[in-house]
């Protein structure tokens, strides 16, 4: 077998032409945020992480070193997760078809643990009208019965 030799900063490197000519697969980037409804509990975003995660390194079509999954911050509207992890393939449809079936397993982890996504349109809290103070209905009352 033939081999070639390749100078890098750290020195030379040698490579043998059956590496090169193998097809190895490309890392492509997928990288998501997964909005999580501000009403899921602490219990539910900790469930929700950590099956996430697993997942993602457990997956065998995704780089398991690099993959990760985060809360990066308090929310606002959401409780907005940030994923990141590398699809190995060199072929993109091939990239989509797994982005695809990521997403679809996301989505039933956190219906599992309990959670739902959160909606993109805003989202009115309607709460029961407070009952009048007995202090004030009573000096009502007197106030109209005298006349």
């Amino acid at each position: 077998m033939r081999a070639v030799e390749v100078t890098r900063f750290g020195g030379p490197e040698v490579l043998r032409l059956a590496d090169l000519e193998r097809p190895s697969p490309i890392s492509t980037d997928f990288t998501a945020w997964m909005p999580i409804s501000v009403a899921a509990s602490r219990a539910q975003l900790e469930a929700v992480l950590s099956q996430l995660g697993a997942m993602l390194r457990a997956h065998p079509r995704l780089e398991s070193a690099s993959a990760w999954i985060r809360l990066p911050n308090l929310p606002s509207g959401s409780f907005d997760l940030e994923m990141q992890a590398y699809v190995l393939t060199r072929d993109y449809d091939d990239y989509t078809a797994v982005r695809e079936e990521i997403l679809l397993r996301l989505m039933h982890i956190v219906e599992r643990c309990g959670s739902v996504l959160a909606s993109s349109s805003p989202t009115i809290y309607l709460a029961p009208k407070p009952e009048a103070q007995p202090q004030a209905a009573a000096a009502k009352a007197l106030g109209s019965g005298q006349g």
